[in-house]
């Protein structure tokens, strides 16, 4: 009876802990994930935001992003614009990011960050003068 119990409560064990190593394995959730509306448009620390481009989004899915930008042209017509690109998100940050048209690797976007709710993107114009566009967004 003794032998009986104690292959029980081994068995129990080992099946604690297997459950317990699984649980660990689980990643945070893409917090990136949803739609987000442009607040902010700024290029070479000029602020350029306007009616036009506060209709640009961005969509995150687990592993795509839509940039649905405005831009104004020369007639000052508001035109949109969307681009598709695959991205990987490892370790809290997004990585790898590729143009889906071209399959070319993004390498001009520096950083994506998410602080109180608001979500940045930072792009190097020119390196050499550390030019830099910025856009923040915020989540919808």
């Amino acid at each position: 009876m003794k032998k009986v119990l104690n292959f029980v409560v081994a068995i129990l064990a080992i099946s604690l802990y297997s459950c317990g190593k699984d649980d660990k394995k689980n990643d945070a959730p893409n917090p990136f994930i949803g739609t987000w509306k442009l607040d902010q448009y700024i290029d070479r620390g000029v602020d350029k935001t306007n009616d036009c481009n506060q209709k640009s989004t961005i969509v995150f899915t687990e592993n795509m992003i839509i940039i649905n930008s405005h831009y104004t042209d020369r007639t000052n017509s508001c035109i949109p614009e969307t681009i598709e690109y695959n991205y990987k998100y490892t370790d809290g940050k997004i990585s790898s990011i590729m143009v889906v048209k071209s399959g070319r690797l993004l390498d001009d976007i520096t950083e994506f960050i998410i602080e109180n709710k608001i979500l940045t993107f930072v792009r190097i114009v020119d390196k050499s003068q550390g030019l830099k566009q910025i856009e923040r967004y915020k989540k919808q």
